[in-house]
């Protein structure tokens, strides 16, 4: 059993980083969490890349990575300068770019986890 927790993470935001609250003893967990970033503009979420973390919770030593998914539109540019974390996978870039194309409408989606975010 994990005792789960996601976060999510803009590359080149300061401070701008949310977790949710851990679930504890589950190996199913699913969470229903809004995630409210101040300040975004359609220009950052063309040129940023959320990463989406799930992390199970340690007690007495670190976290574990479990996994997770960056969502960008997977030109390997951001700003116009070559970057690792533009690097979005096929299912990720067709979540994102859909988001992209049609803001304020609901989306779900199940995308498979990366198990590294080098």
């Amino acid at each position: 059993m994990f005792s789960p927790f996601f976060s999510v993470l803009w590359p080149n935001q300061t401070g701008d980083k949310q977790k949710t609250a851990i679930i504890k003893k589950t190996s199913n967990p699913e969470w229903n969490h809004i995630s409210m970033h101040e300040g975004m503009t359609e220009k950052k979420l063309r040129e940023g890349s959320p990463a989406l973390t799930i992390w199970h919770h340690e007690l007495m030593t670190s976290n574990v990575f479990l996994g997770g998914v960056r969502l960008n539109v997977g030109t390997g540019y951001s700003y116009g300068h070559a970057v690792h974390f533009m690097d979005g996978t096929g299912p990720e870039v067709e979540c994102w770019q859909t988001l992209l194309d049609m803001p304020n409408k609901w989306r779900e989606w199940a995308l498979s986890l990366r198990p590294g975010m080098d």
